[in-house]
């Protein structure tokens, strides 16, 4: 009886420590996976600064050979100008030569203010035609909701990112539109999808393919972000999409699943699914080079493609790259008229109506020597009758 009570024990002593042993392996390899998580996304960051780095020189030398040019370009312009400026001074003496009666130059006063009344009846006209189209295109519409890589840590997001300069584009043009952040600093398009709401079959699917390629697979080949729910929360499905993924891959170095990869990302959106813009960045690790790239890209996408390697002349994740990014998306929102026509601001409005009291008062002037003109010469007539 005492060796069957003690059995028992013992072999519950030995799952317990075999428990133990397991539990202690899983937190091993937890810690484990979360420092080659760790190393990977700082080796990623070191090659996006190194090229950089290249990029800047690049573009450093690109900008002098252009102000080079400009240098020598304005010498000819100013000898041009020179010549010009004698025969505009030949012109003039011809003119005050031969200057008519004061009758004609009234009349010509006469037909610009009937021309700049017509103008402003047209720009008035214009401008409230404008404002309708924007009201009906924000109706649809009540944001821009900015989906891919960030380059940024979020403080420093917040002031250089495209995204918050395009907001401020917005902002100084008059839109009411929010720019919704749904971007992952160093992240791959697999968490990107994850964030979506793209199925896990779908992620699954990519993951099995990556791994039998086989090779050195980078961490966002494979590997998933754990995310908050307030990543995950869809609350700007009905936006404007814009697209700017896979710098940092995800996508097995294969474009045509990068294209499949955006479109899953597109049918998670709304009622401006239709109404999207994807701008393009080559890969980090420069397997696909940038012509194939944009190739590939804008034979998928078409009028909805933006390059940046086309619209940026500076490194992409630099402050002015940055601000030459957003300068590109604002004129394809323009350009796809998804957003309608800008409005004008206070102070535009402000500048507008001081032109218009300035030039007023110039023509209150004109007017009042016009007649004191008319009447000299009235006077001079009945002396010599």
């Amino acid at each position: 009886m005492d060796r069957r009570r003690k059995n028992p024990r013992i072999f519950n002593i030995l799952l317990a420590i075999l428990c133990i042993v397991v539990f202690a392996g899983f937190a091993a390899f937890l810690l484990w996976n979360r420092q080659d998580v760790a190393q990977e996304t700082a080796r990623l960051q070191e090659l996006a600064q190194e090229q950089q780095m290249e990029e800047r020189a690049d573009r450093q030398n690109q900008t002098d050979a252009a102000a080079s040019e400009n240098e020598e370009s304005a010498d000819g312009v100013s000898e041009t100008e020179g010549g010009d400026e004698s025969l505009t001074d030949d012109e003039a003496g011809t003119t005050a030569s031969g200057d008519g009666g004061s009758g004609a130059g009234d009349t010509a006063e006469a037909d610009d203010g009937s021309g700049e009344t017509a103008s402003e009846e047209a720009s008035e006209e214009s401008g409230s035609a404008g404002a309708e189209e924007t009201a009906e295109a924000q109706t649809a519409s009540m944001g821009i909701s900015c989906w891919g890589d960030e380059f940024y840590e979020p403080e420093a997001a917040e002031q250089y990112s495209y995204r918050a300069v395009l907001q401020r584009i917005l902002d100084e043009n008059g839109y009411d539109l929010t720019v919704a952040n749904k971007t992952l600093e160093g992240a791959g398009t697999l968490s990107m999808m994850k964030m979506a709401g793209v199925p896990q079959e779908d992620l699954d699917a990519y993951i099995a393919q990556h791994e039998a390629s086989g090779g050195n697979l980078a961490v966002t080949e494979t590997g998933i972000r754990d995310l908050t729910e307030e990543e995950t929360d869809r609350w700007e499905r009905d936006y404007i999409p814009v697209l700017m993924m896979g710098y940092y891959g995800g996508w097995n170095n294969d474009i045509q699943e990068l294209i499949e990869q955006q479109q899953k990302i597109l049918d998670t959106f709304g009622v401006n699914k239709e109404n999207f813009i994807i701008a393009g960045i080559p890969p980090l690790d420069k397997t696909v080079g940038t012509s194939e790239y944009d190739a590939a890209m804008e034979g998928a996408w078409g009028e909805h493609y933006v390059s940046t390697a086309q619209t940026s002349r500076y490194a992409l994740s630099s402050k002015e790259g940055q601000e030459e990014i957003a300068q590109a998306i604002y004129e394809k929102l323009l350009e796809l008229n998804y957003i309608g026509a800008p409005q004008n601001t206070e102070a535009e409005g402000q500048q507008a109506a001081a032109e218009t009291e300035g030039q007023s008062a110039e023509e209150t002037e004109t007017q009042t020597a016009g007649e004191a003109g008319t009447e000299g010469n009235t006077e001079n007539e009945s002396a010599a009758a």
